[in-house]
């Protein structure tokens, strides 16, 4: 029986004028690193390639934690995590609750990642070897993303060469492997693939009072295939289309009280259309169409309690919108950017239990002048 909940439809309206020459001349500088114009913000934190590659030198670049390790040096943000490889990770911001994820706007190049369901985050759904700069935006945020608490806007590597293949071995029985093709030109590409394999804590004995239970095999793979194609049409006109895709389960080994396996099994497809100005192009804008299709199956135990029931069920969640915005100089005196977008979501689940209860549509508009 499908589960159906409340609708809900969010409207917002941000607006903001500039009318300093300072502020406008230094919204034209290039910001290092990212590969697109910037509209530089005052309390803005900038992650670029280098800082990136500085990073990596001291974690793996295939770490599940990899993009948490890089925001929690630069940045100063602090996470929690669930447990071992292939856990939840939740975002955590002095003042608010355990899970601040859903206080946070998450968007690779452009589109966001936040889940349909609960607006929270996976990290491990960003390839990090192919990121090309990272910019945080710290309360209070610019005017066209609404209401957050925190954004994170990720770029990834665009119209460049790079040719990349890395792999390791690692403890808890840990394979990784990723390789990467990225071709420029008025024509170009780029092909990413990612594989992780781990046993994670399979066979770990717990401590303290919960010395008395041991995981089963708790074997772990990921494999995350990302896709991009785009043409120069002219240096005013850009246009790519892209893919990306997560398969990822986690194996509990245990048999509930039901008699029922315990896993986690979640595939996600995002498939995205933008449209940006071409390399040394005068004009800044940048619109951007997303589709977002996930399946999930979550049935798992805790070693407090080996009897509590937590079935999800077999969830299947849509995301359809756009994003969008225009910046116009008037003599480099005054400047005026407008924008907004719409997002389109439902879900459902098959499962007579939940313990959280998630709506099964939700609409959002927004719109900005600056």
């Amino acid at each position: 029986m499908k589960k159906l909940f409340t609708r809900a439809i969010i409207l917002s309206f941000a607006g903001m004028i500039f009318v300093s020459n300072s502020v406008i001349a230094h919204q034209h500088e290039q910001v290092e690193g990212t590969g697109n114009p910037e509209q530089p913000f005052s309390n803005a934190i900038y992650i670029n390639k280098d800082d990136i590659d500085g990073v990596l030198s001291g974690i793996d670049v295939n770490s599940p934690y990899g993009i948490a390790s890089i925001l929690s040096l630069k940045t100063g943000m602090t996470f929690m995590n669930s447990g071992d490889i292939g856990a939840e990770t939740w975002f955590n911001m002095q003042g608010f609750g355990r899970d601040n994820s859903r206080l946070i706007l998450v968007l690779l190049d452009g589109r966001p990642l936040n889940l349909v369901t609960n607006g929270t985050v996976e990290l491990d759904d960003i390839p990090l070897s192919i990121v090309k700069s990272i910019t945080v935006y710290p309360d209070p945020v610019p005017a066209q993303y609404g209401g957050y608490q925190t954004v994170i806007d990720v770029k990834t590597i665009h119209n460049e060469e790079l040719v990349q293949a890395r792999t390791s071995v690692s403890s808890l029985s840990t394979y990784r492997f990723s390789t990467t093709l990225s071709n420029s030109g008025r024509f170009y590409y780029l092909a990413n693939f990612d594989v992780d394999l781990s046993r994670a804590a399979s066979d770990k004995q717990l401590n303290g009072v919960l010395s008395d239970f041991q995981y089963g095999g708790r074997q772990v793979y990921t494999m995350l295939p990302t896709l991009k194609a785009g043409y120069e049409l002219s240096k005013d006109f850009d246009i790519s289309v892209n893919g990306s895709f997560v398969d990822f389960k986690k194996n509990f080994d245990y048999k509930n009280y039901l008699d029922e396996d315990t896993y986690r099994r979640r595939r996600m497809q995002d498939y995205f259309l933008l449209l940006q100005p071409g390399k040394g192009s005068a004009l800044d804008y940048s619109f951007s169409f997303f589709h977002n299709r996930e399946k999930e199956f979550q049935h798992c135990i805790f070693p407090e309690n080996t009897d509590y029931k937590m079935h999800w069920g077999n969830q299947k969640r849509y995301l359809t919108g756009f994003r969008g915005y225009y910046r116009h100089s008037f003599a480099g005196l005054v400047a005026l950017k407008a924008g907004g977008e719409a997002q389109w979501s439902k879900g459902n689940t098959d499962e007579d239990y939940l313990y959280f209860k998630y709506k099964d549509k939700q609409n959002y508009y927004s719109a900005f002048a600056q």
